[in-house]
């Protein structure tokens, strides 16, 4: 079982979403790590062993389902997509068939995302 505070990739272009869910996460007690393109997101999946990715799917350089096929290639981390346009079933599961282990609609309360972080990292092995 890991032991110490699990690390968070939260990938999104708009500042005060990304500063949100990093505010949110921190305060549950994760180390949070954050890109707002896909080029840093990989930058950063590169230099941090991630335990988690929240990925929103529309980002400014390249789309969050063609992300995760290249994040595959970097880590294992469970992914959870997010997005607030993109919300229809077929995308949804799209998303999932891509290699994502959750999909939340935007906008989403910080307990539910909290919730949500703390079930998908419970099935590799961390307990809260």
């Amino acid at each position: 079982m890991p032991t110490s505070s699990p690390t968070i990739l939260v990938v999104d272009d708009t500042e005060h979403v990304l500063s949100l869910e990093r505010r949110v996460l921190e305060d549950a007690g994760f180390t949070v790590v954050t890109a707002g393109t896909g080029a840093e997101a990989l930058a950063q999946a590169g230099q941090h062993k991630l335990d988690l990715v929240l990925l929103d799917v529309v980002l400014p350089d390249v789309d969050g389902l063609t992300l995760i096929q290249r994040l595959r290639e970097l880590t294992t981390a469970p992914i959870i997509l997010a997005s607030g346009k993109r919300t229809a079933g077929a995308e949804k599961a799209e998303g999932l068939q891509l290699g994502a282990d959750d999909y939340i609609t935007k906008p989403f309360t910080p307990s539910v995302l909290v919730a949500r972080v703390r079930n998908i990292l419970r099935r590799v092995g961390y307990r809260f």
